[in-house]
């Protein structure tokens, strides 16, 4: 059965209902004020990889009638996992073809803080997609040069392989673990600060990371246009990064297996797990918002990534009316960045990663497999939120590790190339401010 408890409402208040044994007191502190606010419908959700966060709890769900909570939709917005199967087996990957993919792709694709070297096409950049006048120089001046690029922490691009009831190795799938980079994170700070300040006005007397815009604002208005365009963004940052590395894979298979790489777009999906949506639950239409967890409605593909070392699950939602028919984001981690930084030793995160096309250098510890909880854990929390339908092993590992600390790619022979981004002296990046600016000038108007 999956572990289940409740934390009873403060008076005004809704409880929380938790699917994790052990919930950290830190996390419970936040929790206790999201519920007790006022400003929720039913109960908050909190998921097994839930943990204190950055204004509020990662791994909750809530309702609310109109109005949201910025900072609980976390600054990351839409961030996300994109799973794509590819028509290809494990098997027909030698090692050598997968450690020139995982250094085709760190020369290729932007990490960490990198940026691309020239603007990246999307109609969401002009005007198909509406924003706001306050953040047009943010769209314009950051948009095009972060979209297809991977930014930090724990997102990552994976191939990994289906396990088969005999042991095998099965079908090959790309994972992409991204969402809308510094331009989101620009776009959720500008809105969280006008919620701040607008809270007096309306006589709200919460802590600042509470403090909500309703919608019968213009604020309010305002920040549901410019989310719902990050959470475009932030998609089509993915789509950009899976097609990406599809490109790279189809070059090299076609090269050394002489025969096409086949995939259908189809029958890929995209999981989101820093968003808000409108739903229908307790009987009307409210505001869900999910910060670090998933959606998981009756028979909906998902995925539940573990560490860069134990894989994901593939998972069917079960639509439980009670986690507002959601599910974990992950397996959640063990210990924070600097505690994995500390205390684990570069010989035991390289002995977890064996048999993995993967960088373990010290820059990586706190991502390091140890610093996570374990999947099959978090799997059997929430039993009645998801059911498994296959288990997924990776094969390659690209983590956001910034280019300029890297001395070289994962064979060892080809120096990985100098990362300009922050040298406003160096000729290109001289170029893509020019160029910034001019586009700031020509679409300063298309904000509204």
């Amino acid at each position: 059965m999956p572990i289940f408890h409740e934390l009873p409402a403060a008076p005004g208040g809704v409880p929380v209902k938790a699917w994790t044994a052990n919930l950290e007191e830190s996390a419970a502190v936040q929790l206790r004020a999201l519920a007790g606010s006022g400003l929720l419908v039913g109960h908050v959700a909190a998921m097994p990889d839930v943990h204190a966060g950055r204004g509020a709890t990662v791994g909750s769900v809530f309702a609310a009638r109109d109005l949201l909570l910025p900072s609980a939709i976390g600054t990351d917005i839409g961030c996300g996992v994109l799973a794509q199967p590819l028509e290809l087996r494990a098997g027909d990957l030698p090692p050598a073809l997968l450690r020139e993919l995982q250094a085709q792709i760190k020369w290729t694709i932007p990490l960490a803080h990198g940026e691309q070297g020239e603007p990246q096409g999307w109609d969401g950049l002009a005007g198909a997609e509406p924003y706001t006048e306050a953040v047009a120089r943010i769209v314009h001046e950051a948009g095009p040069w972060q979209l297809g690029t991977l930014g930090g922490g724990n997102h990552f691009l994976e191939l990994c392989h289906e396990t088969t009831g005999d042991g095998n190795m099965g079908r090959v799938w790309l994972l992409v673990h991204s969402g809308s980079r510094g331009v989101g994170s620009a776009i959720a700070a500008h809105h969280i600060g006008v919620a701040r300040a607008l809270a007096p006005r309306l006589g709200h007397t919460l802590s600042g990371d509470l403090a909500p815009l309703p919608l019968d604002t213009q604020e309010g208005q305002d920040y549901l246009t410019d989310l719902r365009w990050a959470q475009a963004y932030a998609a089509e940052n993915r789509r950009q990064l899976q097609q990406a590395v599809l490109n790279l894979l189809a070059r090299l298979v076609g090269r050394q297996l002489r025969h096409e790489l086949v995939y259908d777009l189809t029958a890929g999906f995209d999981s989101v797990h820093n968003y808000a949506a409108r739903e229908e639950w307790f009987g009307e239409a409210l505001w869900v918002h999910r910060k670090g967890a998933a959606a998981a409605p009756l028979a909906a593909p998902g995925i539940i990534p573990g560490s860069m070392a134990t894989g994901s699950y593939l998972v069917r939602g079960l639509g439980n009316a009670a986690a507002l028919g959601s599910c974990s984001h992950g397996a959640g981690r063990r210990m924070s960045r600097g505690q994995a930084a500390r205390t684990i030793t570069l010989e035991a995160f390289v002995h977890q990663m064996r048999g993995i096309v993967a960088d373990t250098g010290r820059d990586l510890l706190d991502e390091a497999p140890q610093a996570y909880k374990g999947l099959d854990t978090a799997l059997a929390e929430q039993a009645d939120l998801v059911t498994p339908v296959g288990r997924l092993l990776p094969l390659l590992n690209v983590k956001g590790v910034p280019r300029w600390t890297r001395g070289a790619t994962a064979d060892g022979r080809t120096p990985a190339p100098k990362d300009r981004t922050r040298d406003k002296n160096d000729p290109t990046q001289r170029r893509k401010l020019e160029q910034r600016a001019q586009r700031s000038r020509q679409g300063a108007g298309r904000g509204r």
